[in-house]
């Protein structure tokens, strides 16, 4: 069966990853792929019990139309095996491989890393019990950056930690000391297309590091930075190279507080990334200053599909300074402005430029401060007949008015699939229209009304009108 997969002709990727294939099923892959008709891109073969023979046999792959991304972490069980695998494979130009950094093996698949045959890598701290602890972490970090010096292939790098709670202060000092000798080793990799570091506590000193190493970059277009205790100074040391990618369509700064000072230096570095598709900033002490600064540099930002600024300080003033920067975002299809404290005059600020964004799919706005006025400027909004298919109200005080308001014009959002009205504060005096609501949206796959003040009547009612859907569904 896997080698009648294998031959499907327009086979492009193949995912067999948690499997027990053996030697015998990697020599089974390397037989089929030895086939000039074969068209796969992609072999994932992770974590299959996979020894020395059938790692050398994949190796050797040698007939496919392209060169073959090659996946084989979490396999073989001795240093010989990489050894062998390596050599191998540094001879072989018929093969990419996308993640060498497997924790016995690593040493022996420099050579593979060295004669230019990887352009891609990938550790995460997840992938086994070894890797998890610091010291092993480190031991991958001072490998990859010994390999990387001399190299230029490579094009995209993913190395994401996991820190157990409870271990952030050492988490931040290893990530630190981590990315200080890490970062020069990325200099000459001028191709670099991805570099992914989630999670790794670089922190200010280690953000300096790597502003550093990222100079003509120019290529890249993907940066992902989330969970790195990066503060004010360090986004401050990385905004100028940050203004040199011209290309960059994802950055992901999440859950690193540089607050309004760092926001400062972000908003400079931004301008004119007419490329920039996806912006996730969450978490990352944002008030009213920050949006503020912010706002004329999103304006710029014509591309912006995915915009995240949940789980900040925003409030009113900087809800408003948000709208202004959203007037012609016709591209934006996620907006999360979710766990801030955006009150009633913030919402209708934002309401009145929601009806010109005509592809937003995903509108979270759950936990924030406003009430009935908020919500009858919503509906008013809503008049549109916009696009969404999710809409997330949760935990803002609606009551029964706003929930009345809202009914009757979230009934024409037709393509709504996802529902959240959780702890609105509205009772039965909204059950009737909410019934409605469901009539009305066929689409609908998903409502969450719990903690809110209705009695059992209202909520028989309610579910006789969702079935028939899932009842599981439906949270009431």
């Amino acid at each position: 069966a896997f080698a009648t997969i294998l031959r499907i002709p327009t086979l492009k990727e193949l995912r067999a990853d948690h499997n027990q294939l053996g030697d015998a099923g990697a020599k089974v892959a390397a037989a089929c792929l030895n086939d000039e008709i074969a068209a796969l891109e992609l072999l994932s073969l992770a974590d299959n019990h996979i020894g020395r023979d059938g790692l050398e046999a994949v190796a050797e792959i040698q007939g496919c139309q392209n060169r073959i991304g090659l996946r084989i972490g979490m396999n073989g069980d001795s240093g010989y095996v990489g050894r062998s695998f390596a050599e191998v494979l540094a001879q072989n130009a018929s093969i990419k491989l996308l993640d060498p950094v497997v924790e016995h093996m690593m040493t022996d698949v420099m050579q593979a890393m060295q004669a230019g045959n990887v352009h891609e890598v990938y550790f995460d701290s997840n992938s086994s019990t070894k890797a998890r602890l610091p010291a092993s972490r480190t031991k991958v970090y001072k490998g990859l950056a010994t390999a990387f010096q001399g190299m230029s292939s490579l094009e995209i790098v993913e190395l994401i930690d996991h820190v157990t709670i409870g271990h952030f202060a050492e988490a931040d000092k290893l990530g630190n000391q981590r990315m200080q000798a890490f970062a020069p080793a990325l200099a000459s990799h001028v191709a670099l297309r991805r570099l992914n570091l989630h999670g790794n506590h670089i922190g200010d000193a280690g953000a300096k590091a790597l502003a550093r190493a990222l100079v003509d970059k120019v290529k890249l277009e993907l940066l992902d930075l989330c969970a790195n205790s990066i503060g004010a100074r360090g986004m401050q040391a990385l905004s100028p190279v940050l203004e040199s990618f011209t290309v960059l369509k994802h950055l992901n700064l999440c859950g690193n507080l540089f607050g309004n000072a760092g926001a400062q230096a972000l908003a400079g570095a931004l301008q004119q990334k007419f490329m920039l598709e996806f912006l996730d900033v969450r978490a990352t002490g944002l008030g009213d200053r920050s949006m503020e600064a912010l706002s004329p540099t999103l304006e710029s930002l014509s591309a912006l599909k995915h915009l995240n600024l949940s789980s900040n300080n925003l409030e009113d003033a900087g809800a408003e300074a948000l709208a202004s920067a959203l007037e012609g975002k016709l591209e934006l299809e996620l907006l999360d402005l979710c766990t801030n404290s955006i009150g009633d005059s913030g919402l209708q600020a934002l309401s009145s430029v929601l009806t010109n964004l005509e592809r937003l799919k995903h509108l979270n706005l759950g936990s924030n401060s406003f009430g009935k006025r908020g919500a009858e400027a919503l509906a008013t909004a809503f008049q549109r007949k916009l696009a969404l298919e999710l809409l997330d109200l949760s935990l803002n005080s609606i009551g029964d008015g706003g929930m009345q308001a809202l009914s009757t014009t979230i009934e024409g959002i037709k393509g709504l699939k996802h529902l959240n009205l959780h702890s609105c504060t509205f009772g039965d005096a909204a059950a009737e229209a909410l019934v409605c609501v469901l009539r009305e949206l066929k689409a609908l796959e998903e409502l969450a009304c719990w903690d809110n003040e209705l009695n059992n009547s209202s909520k028989e009612v309610l579910i006789a009108a969702w079935n028939p859907r899932p009842q599981y569904k439906l949270r009431l």
